[in-house]
């Protein structure tokens, strides 16, 4: 699977800060804006593709290329969206 990096979007949040916040607020709330861009979107992909391979309709490695296909969609936009 790939890894998800934070992009200058999740990290805006910092500049915006006043100095009274802290540091480790300003990461916490670039995690949770990674994950809900970056992870959120495939977990109803990965459970349709669990189910898929678990009921015998889809294999696995077929499963594989469609998750990392997936994934590399989903990363390209959250890409594109932090670009915009």
């Amino acid at each position: 699977m790939a890894m998800t990096m934070l992009t200058p979007r999740d990290t805006a949040a910092t500049a915006a800060t006043s100095v009274a916040t802290p540091v480790l607020g300003s990461w916490r709330r670039a995690m949770v804006q990674g994950v809900r861009q970056n992870i959120l979107p495939r977990l109803p992909v990965k459970a349709v593709l669990t189910a898929l391979v678990f009921s015998r309709q889809v294999g696995v490695w077929t499963a594989f290329v469609l998750d990392t296909a997936v994934s590399l969609v989903v990363l390209g936009y959250s890409w594109w969206l932090a670009r915009r």
